[in-house]
Parts: structure tokens; C-alpha cells; sequence
């Protein structure tokens, strides 16, 4: 566990976990994420959930709307 638990854990966690909350909001607000046409998306099973694999995206910057 990159943090670790309990009394010895890290205390930077919540401020760490804040700021990725903030950087992911950031990303999606300005760009647009999209598969790339050539992709075909294989499901891994990872214990409860299953997940993509080498998933090649195209990402482009989100146009700001004009007032």
C-alpha cells in the first residue's frame, strides 16, 4: 500500500489524494478522451472487476464556449 495504514501512515495522504482528484477533474474538463479507431479493448479480469487492457487513446483539447 503506497501510504500505508493505521498510525504510522502517511500524512500527506489526504492532500495527495486531493490534489489527483483535482489534476483528473482538470483533464477531463479540457480534453476530450476517446479510443482510437484501430482499438479493440480487451477485458483482464482483476479479482471483482474487470479492466482494459493496452487501451490506445486519442486525446484532444476541448475548444473553451464563446461567450
Amino acid at each position: 500500500m503506497p501510504f500505508s495504514m493505521g498510525s504510522k501512515g502517511c500524512i500527506g495522504q489526504k492532500f495527495a489524494m486531493a490534489e489527483l482528484q483535482l489534476v483528473v477533474a482538470t483533464l477531463v474538463s479540457k480534453y476530450d478522451f476517446a479510443p482510437t479507431a484501430k482499438m479493440n479493448i480487451r477485458q483482464e479480469f482483476g479479482g471483482i472487476t474487470t479492466r482494459p487492457v493496452h487501451v490506445e487513446m486519442t486525446v484532444r483539447r476541448v475548444q473553451a464556449p464563446s461567450a
